[in-house]
């Protein structure tokens, strides 16, 4: 039976087709947002990487050279005269391993 020029049964299965479609292409379009969204990456620093860190960070806090010094200490050197400090080297590399270790 012909309703205002349309075919009812027609519509209908016309209606529920495109209906079926859209949401088909609803469907492969999540999908593929889903997968062309680019994964977050994950990084893990291993105990070794972090001691290395710490380590180049303390090295940072060193006071610059002071070239007098080092030309006092070459000619002390030279004279026979230069006397190892052992407990300023022992408490210096104390300092460095507990800046490390924290």
């Amino acid at each position: 039976m012909v309703e205002n020029g349309n075919i009812p049964s027609v519509n209908a299965s016309h209606t529920s087709m495109i209906q079926g479609m859209e949401q088909k292409k609803y469907k492969a379009a999540s999908t593929e947002s889903t997968e062309n969204t680019p994964q977050s990456d994950k990084a893990t620093v291993s105990a070794e990487a972090q001691v290395l860190s710490k380590s180049i960070a303390a090295l940072g806090d060193v006071d610059d050279v002071r070239q007098e010094k080092v030309t006092a200490i070459k000619q002390e050197i030279d004279n026979g005269t230069y006397e190892i400090k052992y407990e300023n080297i022992a408490s210096r590399i104390g300092n460095i391993l507990k800046q490390i270790s924290e």
